[in-house]
């Protein structure tokens, strides 16, 4: 069925990486192994890449795909896809857009009064406020930064879906008990319960991955840039009629015409209280608590969405653990040392980058104290700020419309992050040389550096998401999280030092947090523009963006698979060039839907213990898997092996080969990560020795004996 063909292993680096460090045996001289995966998309590529060198078929190394094969890699995308979650990528990607919509609404309808809803409902004290804040968001953070690293490698093993869901359901419960029952209690418990919603977002994205083929992900249309952009457009729309209703609202509060005033402005702002008076008993008093239960049901709705309707993205052959509990009660002591998910920042590049982004995590910080330096000072009612927001939005939303044109030309670094850090620069120094008796330039400057500088920086992301393989990106979302938030967890309390210290200082220095904030930006600039001689658009356009990747230390060893990689890097470069459908075809039967497939020269194949450890090494990784013995001669087990029942064949069964022996023997290996030794066989497993057996009938059908792992 093979038609006589071996399949090597790429180059010597990695058959001695696979073989855990075997050195002095050549790979042409042996017998090699390839992990055969359902998925043609991932994985085959690597076989075909084996199979074309063997067959002498011509790989010629393109730059650009043609139209034919762009369409022949959707429609394996597609037909693959749906085969294991019931759905089509594009009937999911409209589910995304419902819930993002969903989403959106609710968090505008919150966000946009709870400053005010808190001052009215909890407490009237803008310093209790922020301290608050401050006080449980370092710990917080700290929490998030052990925590998160964690559940980044479940989503990559387990399952994305019930992450998901957890996360939707702890804010959904969170929206409800501020809207049930506001008080300090309530405020610090919902800080609190961000811990677990707050990772929805790093595991969404890394969702996000799975619906795209590498050429739409990385390069079509702009790539994940692209399609960030396109939900961006979304969430603009969505964002834009939440703000109209929630506006019109609190508006038609103000006049009189709905009967639900704003709370807090009917009440004066409540002046000197440290509380604002009000009715005892639940009731929808007002415009400020009707607008916080619209947002708590638009985010219920989301969550029964994501439980009932969303299916699982996660690849089957991904799902290397039986249970979300079972890996936590296995690998507990991972909580210990989220660290080890920043090796996922595998190249130079990746790590330069990262530093860049590390400074406007540091930035980011400090969001809270630089609004309410910006808020102290001018002190403006909701709708005023929204109505800033919304010039800002709006030339936001124009700059989005040309993200795609812009990554296609310019790339992600010289036409996202570098315009992105310079607007932010000037529109830091604006804000903090407005006076208070001139807030309304806020009119001109938010939508003329505000509205394109936000936009732009909410794509910068996107570039790193390019240069990473989709096999982990649970985990290098959560890895950025990790740095995010251990850094939050100490940073909040200079720049809450710095609103606290500046808060009574004259104009402009009374806004010294922003400052800090444009120096830090300018640092940023600076190392982009040295970056900008190693930008990596011209590889992302030919498709050889994660070449660099596949060759480094992290894929080549054991915390890529550790975190759930289970591809060759290295065969993305054949993958550019094309599949070759013939062989493909004639082997389509021999792969069938086996997990790894074995192929002996004859039954003393010299390579077959390095083979054997190969194996034993790829079992931890998989919660079952089958095998396929190819035999080079047209040979046949025994009936007497056949038909064995409580041990392996001996090599001095007659036919029976001492190859067949081994093999069986490591099928029969229990639970255990075995690196760099050979296997120990224990146990019989009548079902394993049987079931090769029936091979005779069709040597090359697939042998399938659950393994568990």
């Amino acid at each position: 069925r093979t038609q006589g063909l071996k399949l090597p292993f790429p180059n010597q680096r990695h058959w001695e990486t696979a073989m855990g460090g075997s050195r002095g045996m050549a790979p042409e001289a042996c017998t090699a192994v390839v992990i055969v995966e359902q998925c043609v998309d991932d994985s085959v590529s690597e076989l075909d890449s084996g199979v074309a060198k063997a067959a002498d078929i011509p790989r010629e190394k393109t730059t650009e795909k043609t139209a034919e094969e762009l369409k022949m890699e959707e429609q394996a995308h597609i037909e693959d896809f749906t085969r294991f979650t019931g759905m089509s990528p594009a009937k999911c990607w409209k589910v995304v857009l419902f819930c993002l919509v969903l989403r959106t609404a609710a968090y505008t309808w919150m966000g946009m009064v709870m400053l005010e809803y808190t001052r009215y409902y909890i407490t009237n004290e803008v310093a209790l406020i922020t301290t608050i804040d401050t006080a449980t968001g370092s710990p917080q953070s700290l929490l998030k930064a052990f925590l998160f690293p964690f559940w980044g490698v479940v989503s990559d093993r387990a399952s994305r879906k019930k992450v998901l869901v957890v996360a939707s359901l702890a804010q959904a419960v969170s929206a409800w008990l501020l809207v049930m029952m506001p008080s300090l209690s309530t405020l610090i418990l919902v800080r609190c319960l961000s811990v677990v919603g707050d990772i929805r977002g790093s595991i969404q994205n890394a969702m996000l991955r799975d619906l795209f083929s590498y050429s739409q992900w990385e390069r079509l249309d702009g790539g994940a840039t692209g399609i960030k952009s396109r939900m961006a457009v979304v969430w603009t729309c969505a964002s834009a009629g939440a703000v109209a209703l929630g506006m019109g609202l609190l508006k038609m509060g103000d006049l009189g015409l709905s009967g639900l005033p704003n709370e807090y402005t009917a009440a004066g702002q409540c002046k000197n209280l440290e509380v604002c008076p009000k009715e005892d008993g639940w009731q929808i008093g007002g415009a400020l608590r009707l607008l916080m239960l619209m947002g708590a049901v638009a985010i219920s709705c989301e969550t029964l969405v994501l439980a009932f309707i969303f299916p699982e993205t996660l690849r089957p052959e991904s799902r290397t653990e039986q249970s979300i509990l079972a890996f936590v009660r296995r690998r507990w002591r991972d909580f210990g040392s989220p660290w080890n998910n920043l090796r996922v920042f595998a190249t130079v590049q990746l790590r330069t980058l990262l530093s860049i982004r590390f400074i406007h995590y540091v930035i980011g910080s400090g969001s809270t104290a630089i609004f309410m330096s910006w808020y102290n000072r001018n002190q403006l009612d909701t709708f005023t700020m929204y109505t800033m927001g919304v010039s800002a939005g709006v030339t936001g939303f124009i700059t989005m419309l040309f993200v795609t044109r812009i990554v296609n030309r310019y790339g992600d670094l010289l036409g996202i992050w570098v315009p992105s850090t310079v607007l932010s620069i000037l529109y830091g120094i604006s804000t903090a040389l407005t006076p208070a008796s001139m807030w309304y330039l806020g009119y001109g400057f938010f939508p003329l550096f505000g509205g394109p500088a936000s936009t732009l920086s909410g794509f910068t992301p996107a570039l790193l998401e390019k240069l990473m393989p989709p096999d982990v990106q649970g985990t290098f979302q959560t890895s950025k999280d990790f740095l995010y938030n251990l850094q939050r967890a100490i940073m909040v309390w200079p720049w809450l030092g710095l609103y606290k210290v500046s808060e009574k200082w004259p104009e402009p220095f009374d806004m010294l947090a922003v400052w800090v904030a444009v120096v830090l930006g300018a640092v940023a600039l600076y190392m982009t523009l040295v970056e900008l001689p190693k930008d990596p658009a011209k590889s992302i356009s030919e498709g050889k963006a994660l070449e660099p990747y596949g060759e480094t230390p992290y894929v080549l060893g054991r915390w890529y698979r550790r975190h759930g990689g289970r591809r060759q890097l290295q065969a993305q470069a054949d993958e550019d060039a094309g599949k070759v459908p013939a062989v493909r075809a004639s082997l389509a039967q021999a792969e069938g839907a086996s997990k790894m497939s074995l192929f002996l020269v004859n039954e003393h194949d010299a390579a077959l213990p390095n083979i054997v450890q190969f194996i034993n090494n790829e079992l931890p990784r998989k919660s079952s898997i089958s095998v396929v013995l190819g035999f080079w001669e047209a040979f046949e087990l025994p009936t007497a092996d056949r038909e064995a029942t409580s041990a392996p064949p001996t090599p001095g069964g007659g036919a029976a080969s001492p190859s067949f022996a081994v093999v069986v023997a490591v099928l029969e290996q229990g639970e255990g990560e075995v690196e760099g030794s050979p296997p120990s066989p224990r146990g019989g497993s009548a079902g394993a020795v049987a079931g090769a057996g029936a091979a005779e009938d069709d040597a090359m059908a697939g042998v399938r004996s659950p393994i568990n792992a």
